[in-house]
């Protein structure tokens, strides 16, 4: 089974997926951030409270949506992992790989020989 384009370009489309998700996740985190010290700043002001409360209400709700770009990036295999999940089994599951240590063994014994008969040549003179 051949790989096509689409699966190629797939493969190779996963470190953008993990880098922009990356970026998503501190761009917001850094949001988030702002708007909790925002909220915890002006806590002086006692009579704006609920000011304060939808500011700290604002800030949990991007970080929780912050969890998708996150789990993405944890959980994206990068190209090269991608990669190699999907080539390797096909390359030792192939009819060639499965014939290549019959005849790696083979080639091996013969080569042992000839070093064999070699040395034993050289020890007689």
């Amino acid at each position: 089974m051949a790989i096509s384009a689409m699966q190629i370009y797939l493969i190779g489309q996963a470190d953008s997926l993990i880098t922009t998700c990356s970026v998503i996740f501190f761009i917001g985190f850094v949001v988030s951030l702002f708007i909790f010290m925002l909220g915890m700043g002006s806590i002086e002001n006692i009579e704006d409270s609920s000011c304060i409360a939808v500011l700290v209400r604002s800030s949990k709700k991007l970080l929780y949506w912050l969890t998708i770009p996150l789990a993405i990036v944890v959980f994206t295999p990068s190209s090269k992992t991608l990669a190699a999940m999907y080539i390797i089994p096909k390359i030792a599951d192939s009819q060639f790989m499965k014939q290549v240590p019959d005849k790696l063994t083979s080639l091996a014994n013969e080569w042992l020989d000839k070093q064999i008969k070699d040395i034993k040549a050289e020890e007689t003179k």
